[in-house]
């Protein structure tokens, strides 16, 4: 399983061309461990392996029953830091370990995120998503406090009673995680961040409108590892984990087959600032409407990407977001094959605020009717 893994986030095809030779191995115990714990022993093997001409840096953790000398057949826990650069054995483990955290690459992190790891996650995700969902659903078409961030950006209670739910279960559920949510501070330090909306669509909920959802996703960096989007006046619950697919209430999401534009329906949004920002999607969405079949604004952009990842909508487009309103659902598109990018074509980060989402068919059309838009507003306002 190491070695597939290895090949399998190093790009090689699953069978080694040659064996792994182990060059260099050395012990490390710690003196706390060997006093403090009598029932077992952690002891840390750096190995450097030999291959492609790289040193490869592996750590293993092998626990020692009653003993304080490693059992090569005892359980063991390996991580793969990262390659060395070439002829890296002639430097020292310090040097060896500094320069493999520094060249880890993506498909690195893939290999160290492993899809028990992501299946985890999105299973704690989803239960805690069911549970702010509930308790937001007791509010619907009720009466709820409204109070405004904006002139049109409401708030109610039931976002801030939403959020603080989904703060204190995630956080018994992985205290080394950070939290950034859409009414409350940054909270944690971690490498993994946990972005959390608890109604995506407050206008909708506020008006009594079905289209509002609690939005929730794990990532590392720019990576997806894990998202839910529960919406509960619909029924509805999209969820993926990384490399497993998208699903749609049990059943697996996959993205439309259609590549015509004259064919497509299509989704985008406005952002809040849009009776005084010039740039406020009016041009994109008059062409978008001479050119394709229909446009729906829902008011949701996590169930707008969801809806992309199921095969309802063939394109969505909208700027003016936030990590929060748009990380779920662009996992959610990516799992079930469709495709995401900037308005300029190239690959984004769900967290940059403006994306475009598709089947993968259209894209390239999605890509330049924004693109003729979007000149005719730099036209107007230089």
């Amino acid at each position: 399983m190491l070695f597939a893994g290895l090949n399998e986030a190093c790009g090689h095809p699953r069978t080694f061309p040659e064996p792994l030779t182990l060059a260099k191995a050395r012990l490390v115990r710690s003196a706390d461990l060997l006093r403090g714990c009598r029932t077992r022993v952690v002891i840390r093997t750096e190995r450097i392996a030999k291959s492609w001409g790289y040193d490869v840096l592996l750590w293993h953790n092998y626990i020692s029953p009653h003993q304080t000398a490693p059992d090569l057949l005892a359980p063991q826990r390996t991580a793969f830091y990262g390659f060395c650069q070439p002829n890296a054995s002639e430097h020292s483990t310090g040097a060896k370990i500094a320069l493999a955290l520094a060249s880890k690459s993506a498909k690195m992190r893939d290999f160290m995120h492993s899809r028990e790891e992501c299946e985890h996650a999105l299973g704690v995700a989803e239960r805690v998503a069911r549970d702010a969902g509930a308790l937001v659903f007791e509010g619907w078409r009720g009466r709820t406090t409204i109070s405004y961030k904006g002139k049109f950006d409401l708030l109610t209670e039931y976002d801030l009673r939403s959020e603080q739910l989904i703060r204190d279960e995630l956080t018994q559920a992985f205290p080394e995680h950070r939290i950034v949510g859409e009414e409350n501070s940054e909270t944690g330090d971690g490498d993994l961040v946990w972005y959390v909306d608890p109604i995506d669509g407050t206008t909708n909920f506020a008006h009594g409108h079905p289209f509002f959802c609690v939005s929730i996703a794990l990532y590392d960096g720019a990576e997806g590892l894990a998202g839910v989007v529960h919406a509960p006046a619909l029924g509805t619950t999209w969820k993926a984990s990384k490399h497993s697919g998208a699903f749609r209430n049990g059943d697996r999401c996959e993205v439309s087959a259609r590549a015509s534009l004259e064919e497509a329906l299509c989704a985008t949004g406005f952002p809040y600032d849009r009776w005084t920002n010039p740039d406020n999607n009016h041009e994109e969405l008059a062409l978008f409407l001479r050119r394709a079949r229909g446009i729906r604004r829902c008011g949701s952009a996590a169930i707008d990407l969801c809806l992309v990842a199921d095969g309802t909508y063939d394109i969505y487009w909208e700027q003016g977001l936030n990590a929060w309103d748009m990380c779920a659902g662009a996992l959610m598109v990516l799992e079930a094959g469709g495709q995401l990018s900037t308005y300029d074509g190239v690959t984004v980060d769900p967290r940059s605020g403006k994306l475009i989402a598709t089947n993968g068919l259209l894209h390239d059309a999605a890509v330049r009717t924004v693109r003729e838009a979007r000149y005719e507003v730099e036209r107007q306002n230089p």
